[in-house]
């Protein structure tokens, strides 16, 4: 029993070493290869137009198994921008997911996670598909603001 636990702290000990490690690492860019990024847009609030960011990492399983569901999000839903930002390579985009986590009153503790008006999805699977519809939907009947402007 003291063997298998502490090899389950070992193990989460590494995991969590490496995803600090690959959080602090250069930069790599924002968006995964054939996926859509930031069209430079200036910052909305409640003109119809709703922001989620998505923070995900570079060979991370689960953000890539939720690159197709997040495209599908923005075709049903014109008035979605899903700002995405790998954090594994950019510093810059970490320091945001970071600082973002904060603003929201929690920490970032990994990737996936997403931000879109007052609420933090974290992770992905289909059970949460339609949590991420209800915050575009109340969004975009009820406004909210850009994630960012809570920094």
């Amino acid at each position: 029993m003291k063997k298998q636990l502490l090899v389950i702290g070992l193990i989460a000990a590494l995991l969590l070493g490496s995803g600090i490690l690959l959080l602090t690492q250069g930069n790599q860019g924002d968006k995964p290869s054939g996926s859509a990024g930031e069209n430079g847009s200036p910052e909305r609030e409640s003109s119809g137009e709703v922001v989620m960011y998505y923070f995900w990492g570079d060979g991370c399983p689960i953000c890539t198994e939720a690159m197709p569901f997040l495209d599908e999000l923005e075709s049903d839903y014109p008035e979605l921008e899903i700002k995405k930002k790998e954090t594994y390579g950019s510093q810059e985009n970490a320091r945001l997911f970071q600082d973002m986590a904060a603003a929201f009153g929690s920490q970032a503790r990994g990737v996936p996670t997403s931000f879109i008006g007052d609420e933090e999805i974290v992770g992905y699977n289909q059970r949460l598909e339609q949590d991420f519809r209800d915050a575009v939907e109340e969004c975009i009947e009820q406004g909210c603001i850009d994630p960012e402007d809570k920094l």
